[in-house]
């Protein structure tokens, strides 16, 4: 009997949860609607993907200033079986002026780049309104509509959901960005708050893999050569992942620890 009661406790053992399906989100840009933006996962520009950005006034009177918040709703994959499922993410970009940073003064070569591991930053500016820096349709994101010493931009994850029950959507991190120079100029960028973080002197528009992946993405503008020329550069390109898995029925959770109960019973007896 003892041996039945231990045989069907096992017997009750969920079957393995699957493993997670990670979504690749790639090249967001800084455009308002799914036919102007880049962003794509693995299906080409726009397919089975819905964008739009809003502008959210944050703070009141002389104090307000906006932040661009994007939707993205994605259909392209299949989590349970059961037809194409629904992924949405909700994107926050924010702006900082004034923050306190220091950086080593690099020298790159012409259409170079030079990368250092000195930089600091302290997030202790204020809030400012993010903008657009243009190039050429393929817009990128800035602090007004550049990137000036000191000014940072934030980019995070609000929110996401599925549209199916059972699984659950995790954020696995930003993975990749492009600066993007726009006037011939060199310039600074700032990975990161703290120090000892990675600063890149680039007068040619630099893509740089972000590892490990950031839950939040700090990009700050340093000094070049202690001259700041104005010239107009900003981020874009941006990749960023989502984990999608299989989260086990609460009855499951409850028969594993009764079947691991049963197998400690029958050890002891």
């Amino acid at each position: 009997m003892k041996n039945k009661t231990l045989l069907l406790a096992f017997s009750l053992f969920p079957v393995a949860v699957a493993p997670a399906a990670t979504v690749s989100f790639v090249d967001l840009t800084n455009t308002a609607d799914t036919t102007g933006n880049l962003l794509n996962a693995g299906d080409g520009v726009g397919t089975n993907l819905s964008i739009s950005r809003s502008t959210v006034d944050v703070g009141s009177g002389g104090d307000a200033v906006n932040e661009y918040h994007f939707a993205i709703t994605y259909t392209g994959m299949d989590f349970d079986g059961g037809g194409n499922d629904t992924l949405t993410v909700n994107l926050k970009v924010a702006a900082m002026s004034g923050n306190t940073y220091s950086n080593t003064q690099l020298t790159a070569s012409g259409g170079g780049t030079s990368i250092g591991s000195a930089g600091s930053v302290t997030l202790d500016g204020d809030a400012t309104s993010v903008g657009v820096v243009a190039d050429g349709g393929d817009n990128s994101f800035g602090v007004g509509s550049n990137m000036a010493t000191g000014e940072t931009l934030i980019f995070s994850i609000e929110s996401m959901s599925l549209d199916i029950s059972g699984y659950e959507a995790s954020f696995a991190g930003f993975t990749a960005v492009q600066l993007n120079e726009t006037a011939g100029h060199s310039h600074i960028g700032i990975f990161g708050v703290g120090s000892g973080l990675k600063e890149v002197e680039f007068n040619n528009n630099y893509s740089t893999a972000i590892a490990p992946a950031e839950s939040e993405l700090f990009i700050t503008a340093g000094l070049m050569n202690n001259n700041n020329s104005g010239a107009a550069w900003g981020a874009r390109l941006l990749d960023f992942d989502v984990e999608v898995t299989a989260v086990p029925e609460p009855s499951s959770t409850v028969l594993l620890g009764l079947g691991g109960l049963a197998l400690i019973l029958r050890r002891r007896k």
